[in-house]
Parts: C-alpha cells; sequence; structure tokens
C-alpha cells in the first residue's frame, strides 16, 4: 500500500498537542503549577490568621483569585505552551519536513519519504500507534513520530487503518 500527502505546520502542531495530552511529566508539572497558587493563597491565609489579622474581604478575594486559577490556568499553559512550541519551529527551515510526504507499507515495515529524506522502518520500529480524530501518529522514538492527517487520504483510510492495526500492537 502507498499514501501521498501534504504536510502541514497544522499536523505537526497535532503532535505537540497530543503529546502533551498525553505526557505524564506535563501533566505532572501542569498538576503542580495549578497546585502552586491556592497554596501559597491558603500559608498567607494561616499566617494572618495565626496573627489574627485575618479579613473576610481578603479571604473572599483571594479565594476567588484561587478559583479562577484552578479552573483557567491549566488551559492557558497548553494554549502558552503549544504557541511557544509553533514559535520555535517556525524559525528554522522546516523545508526538509513540510510539503509532500510518501509513505509505502509493506510486510516488512514502512518507506517514509520526505521533500530532502527517506527512511526505512521496520515494523518492530513502530514503538506505539496513536490515534486522535483527525492524525495518526506512529511514534518511533519516546517524543518523535511519522504524522498521517486521516483527512488528506480519506479515500484510504480503512485501508491504512487495516494496515497499522494489523503490524502495530499497541
Amino acid at each position: 500500500m502507498e499514501i501521498e500527502f501534504k504536510f502541514e505546520m497544522m499536523d505537526w502542531m497535532a503532535l505537540q498537542k497530543s503529546y502533551l495530552q498525553h505526557s505524564k511529566q506535563f501533566r505532572r508539572s501542569k498538576l503542580m503549577m495549578t497546585a502552586l497558587m491556592p497554596v501559597v493563597f491558603t500559608f498567607l491565609l494561616t499566617l494572618d490568621i495565626l496573627k489574627g489579622e485575618y479579613n473576610l474581604l481578603s479571604i473572599g478575594i483571594l479565594a476567588f483569585i484561587a478559583i479562577l486559577w484552578i479552573l483557567f490556568f491549566p488551559k492557558y499553559l497548553i494554549k502558552s505552551t503549544l504557541k511557544r512550541s509553533r514559535k520555535l519551529i517556525e524559525e528554522g527551515d522546516n523545508s526538509a519536513i513540510l510539503g509532500m510526504h510518501k509513505l509505502k507499507f509493506d510486510t516488512r515495515g514502512l518507506v517514509h519519504t520526505q521533500p530532502e529524506s527517506e527512511q526505512q522502518i521496520n515494523w518492530k520500529g513502530i514503538i506505539k500507534l496513536e490515534e486522535s480524530a483527525n492524525h495518526y501518529f506512529l511514534y518511533n522514538t519516546a517524543v518523535s513520530a511519522i504524522i498521517i492527517p486521516k483527512q488528506k487520504i480519506s479515500s484510504q483510510l480503512t485501508q491504512l487503518n487495516e494496515v497499522l492495526h494489523e503490524h502495530i500492537k499497541r
């Protein structure tokens, strides 16, 4: 089987977003940063209460800020991380990865042809298959993957799905 598609920046960003959603390290960091502000506020309020200088208005304001922080900071963190990733990617020359890609699949593995390179990968070299609504991610390392945009190969999607699930064990 052979597929061909145009690889664009939005496809690259889909991998970044998927990685952030599934990364245990990022989840831990996000949880720690989200909890930090309420913990600091609680500490400050505790100090004020111990001194006998507490004020219901300041407690209400700090509680309100802490709730807003918990509700909105995680989404902001993801958005800002993706924005920084995009800027980093756009700084360099991406002509080697953006553009037409071709993937040839056979019983041994796949050949991935990019604008300026070609790579042959055995099926055992694909360590993980992830699927989102719009992409397949064929991870060949813990942090890099071959990205296949589903909407650009819609006529071959069923056949590709069968090939991938036949050869890649999740």
